[in-house]
């Protein structure tokens, strides 16, 4: 449901800033729903795009700069929306109808609604303010009060948020291993060449007054110090300044041919100075293990690099090197360090990345080297090694559901504030939401197929030992072999083979611990019987008992005379056979069903984040004038790991359609005592008049109708979904499908009993207040005939009656066109079965 909630909106918000807020959302849900396909990225399919872009763009060059830059920092949804750009320039008329509905520069600001408050991502620990209801007078002490709550509350609302922030860029205030500051003080340390040279301020003597031989050994002896990162007389480093590559002098005098085969030298000491430098940073424990192990394997080239050169200098000492031998040895190191500055280049522009970012820049630097056999298979070796420290963690992930991540470069992301303590007492599956998430900007491209179930297997075996079992067991089941320690493979299929076998293994360790152990599926009977109203007997027996509080506003219910009362209905029901009926309790909400699902429905783009809805977590505002018999709802307690599939999203829609279903209950009850009531006073035949005969015949429909409506929901809805449920979960595998189908069934179930369109919800709302307010006015007549004076007030119930019910069967019946299904064209033959109110 929250990714339908999520498209929804995102809709709302489209049409908002094209200025088509006259258009309902709605229209176009169903379509986009039914369209999505995943988009897969190819080179072919960017380049193309891009090219069709920049023909339309009249700066071409900016948008192709600016196009680069985002790639670098590896954005995932930069090539869809390249594509979906792509698509629009193709239309003309859609892109002239977007320029000229664009929204003004400057935004608008939003007053903040006081309700705001409970929309807001709060965090673990802090509390949000009570607030009054919005028509209360506050006294000066109270507001007062009220204002210090809220100063404190937004003060640790700005520290998460500003802690929040600090660790989506990876700037988390960590420990880090204590280094001396003499390895900053002392420059002649690195590898790099230290300006100014340490050669005399006395300029030399001219190259050019030398011979060609005399000059060419003095070169070659410089030059290859300077391949070393060290400067000479005739030959050294410039100054470096920011974001430039390295560049040399050298001595304008000396002989042109050599100067060529110099000029053709020279860059293999830029690639050493790039390298030598990024070595040196990337090295350091602020850049984490990946970065650690990049920079080593790299300094293992360069030393075959500097053993080369080693090579050349006995060469030299012996007379027999010359410049056009040193270019032709170094021919391998050429390419070798010129791969190697690349990568060095490519990491130290894109800034902010460390850990599974790096690895994503590796992967594509490998895949865009397949037509060069060395250089391929260099940067496979590169790739390997700075892929060596993130495998370790991912597999003690894998097979511990422990994060070691010291320097926060993982994919999975660890909240240490959240613990398992509350999880004793409260049956919410926050824990299971927030403790671990999956970082997308740590998450490598490599495994982005596989995340969802390295994130869930983590999650799965932290299952296991927060309920007391033994985590090495795991690995010892017979069913499976051990999984083999993870390397960095080119190939998706690799990951997908040995990933799946260890989330296979924890996922069926899980199930088993559920359903087993915890008995999950006699729980989902026991909620069955209580929030689907399986047992009819005991909601009959408590609306007989609680008749006198339930009439009462709201405000005015003591709590525990419900609660008294619900458990005496209890007891003597059918339901008191039950082993879970003490996980049962009853509550009072300060709002009614009609409320809260149109405040889920009108849920806004911004409440909607990574795919969860927050309407099912947050309240409505409340109403203390409301009857008891509407606030009505139920609880369920549950332990973990139970709370793994009855979370608190899902005791929610179960609140919901129990709401629903007890509200009709109570509108029956109360058409039937009605009936029941005129019926005795009806008696002789001459208490019958046109009054009487107009009363009943109304009173007659509303109640065909409202039963319709029970055993539409009740029959041909929850019955054969639930049977369907229970059937799919006698065959499930792994407890991801446990988690889908019965998202699904409640999602079902939902939909099937009209609670998630709002115009259908308006209108059964509508109904089912007409008819219970006609019932209470029949009840009030208490003459022995009714007299021909109700015909007006008659007529004017069965005007409003008529006319939403024709609503409704006619939204049903556009809708049964679209879903065929759907069991709603049950529901419109039930309710009009000889055509009588879409005739009329």
């Amino acid at each position: 449901m929250s990714h339908e909630f999520k498209i929804h909106h995102l809709t709302s918000q489209l049409l908002q800033l094209l200025q088509l807020r006259h258009l309902s959302p709605d229209t176009y849900n169903d379509t986009l729903i039914s369209h999505m396909t995943p988009y897969v990225t190819t080179q072919i399919s960017v380049h193309t795009s891009l090219r069709k872009i920049s023909e339309h763009s009249s700066k071409r060059e900016e948008f192709l700069q600016r196009y680069s830059t985002l790639k670098i920092k590896q954005p995932r949804e930069l090539d869809p929306l390249v594509y979906l750009l792509a698509k629009l320039t193709e239309d003309p008329k859609l892109c002239d109808f977007i320029r000229r509905r664009r929204p003004p520069s400057q935004t608008p600001r939003v007053p903040v609604q006081v309700t705001d408050i409970e929309q807001i991502d709060v965090p673990v620990g802090v509390a949000i303010p009570e607030l009054p209801p919005q028509d209360t007078k506050l006294t000066h002490r109270q507001l007062e009060l009220l204002k210090n709550q809220l100063s404190s509350f937004t003060s640790k609302m700005e520290e998460a948020d500003k802690k929040k922030k600090q660790r989506k860029e990876g700037r988390v205030t960590r420990e880090f291993p204590y280094v001396p500051p003499w390895v900053k003080d002392r420059v002649y340390l690195t590898s790099d060449y230290v300006y100014p040279p340490l050669h005399s301020k006395l300029p030399p003597d001219p190259l050019g007054g030398h011979p060609l031989s005399a000059q060419q050994e003095i070169i070659m002896n410089e030059l290859l110090n300077l391949m070393q990162g060290i400067n000479g007389r005739y030959l050294f480093a410039k100054q470096l300044k920011e974001d430039q590559k390295r560049a040399f002098t050298l001595d304008r005098t000396l002989d042109t041919s050599l100067q060529s085969l110099l000029h053709r030298l020279l860059p293999l000491c830029t690639h050493y100075s790039l390298i030598c430098r990024f070595i040196e940073e990337h090295s350091k424990f602020t850049h984490g293990t990946v970065h650690q192990a990049l920079s080593a394997s790299m300094r293992g080239l360069v030393r075959e690099y500097l053993l080369v050169v080693a090579q050349l200098e006995t060469q030299l000492k012996r007379k027999e090197l010359t410049l056009q031998k040193i270019w032709y040895y170094l021919q391998p190191c050429m390419h070798t360090l010129e791969l190697l500055a690349h990568i060095a280049d490519t990491i130290s522009r894109a800034r902010h990345c460390h850990g599974g970012r790096t690895l994503s820049l590796l992967h594509d630097i490998t895949s865009s080297l397949l037509g060069d056999k060395d250089g391929h298979k260099l940067s496979l070796y590169v790739t390997k090694c700075a892929c060596s420290p993130f495998f370790r963690m991912l597999d003690e992930w894998l097979v511990k559901g422990e994060v070691s991540d010291p320097y926060g470069e993982f994919m999975i992301s660890e909240d240490r504030e959240i613990d398992t303590l509350s999880l004793r007492e409260e049956y919410n599956d926050y824990y299971w939401e927030r403790r671990y998430t999956a970082s997308q900007e740590n998450l490598p491209v490599f495994l982005e197929v596989v995340a969802e179930k390295i994130l869930q297997t983590g999650k799965y075996l932290n299952v296991v030992r927060t309920c007391g079992q033994d985590i090495e067991s795991l690995a010892n089941l017979p069913s499976s072999e051990p999984p083999a320690q993870l390397e960095y493979n080119p190939n998706e299929r690799y990951y997908i083979e040995r990933i799946g076998v260890a989330y296979g293994r924890a996922s069926s360790q899980v199930l088993k611990l559920l359903i087993t152990d915890n008995h999950l599926l006699q729980h989902l009977t026991s909620i069955k019987h209580y929030f689907l109203i399986d047992q009819g007997d005991l909601f009959v027996h408590f609306m007989d008992i609680a008749e006198d509080e339930l009439q009462k506003p709201v405000s005015m219910i003591p709590l525990s005379r419900l609660e008294s009362l619900m458990e005496l209905a209890l007891r003597t029901s059918i339901a008191n056979s039950d082993p879970y009926k003490d996980n049962l309790s009853i509550k009072l909400e300060p709002y009614n069903l009609k409320m809260f699902l149109r405040h889920v429905i009108s849920v806004q783009p911004e409440q909607v984040e990574h795919g969860i809805s927050p309407p099912l977590v947050t309240r409505p505002p409340s109403s203390t004038a409301l009857p008891g018999y509407e606030c009505v709802s139920l609880d369920y307690e549950v332990k973990w790991p139970l709370s793994l599939v009855l979370n608190r999203r899902s005791i929610t829609r179960y609140q919901l359609l129990f709401r629903h279903l007890f509200f009709c209950k109570y509108v029956e009850r109360e058409l039937t005592l009605a009936w029941k009531d005129n019926k005795n006073k009806q008696r002789s035949p001459t208490a019958i008049t046109p009054g009487g005969v107009a009363s009943f015949a109304l009173l007659q429909r509303m109640l065909n109708f409202v039963q319709g409506l029970q055993y539409y929901m009740c029959y041909e809805v929850l019955e054969p979904n639930c049977r369907h449920l229970e059937s799919k979960l006698a065959r499930v595998v792994t407890i991801d499908e446990v988690l889908a189908l019965h998202t699904d069934f409640l999602d079902r179930c939902l939909k099937d009993c009209l609670l998630t369109n709002r115009e259908v919800v308006e209108l059964t709302n509508h109904l089912l207040q007409c008819s219970l307010t006609y019932g209470n006015f029949m009840q009030e007549l208490s003459s022995n005939a009714i007299s021909n004076d109700v015909l007006p007030e008659v007529a004017k119930y069965e005007r409003n009656f008529t006319r939403d019910l024709s609503s409704l069967l006619s939204i049903l019946n556009e809708m049964s066109k679209v879903e065929s299904e759907r069991a709603w064209s049950h529901m419109i033959t039930r309710l009009d079965y000889n055509s009588f109110y879409t005739v009329a």
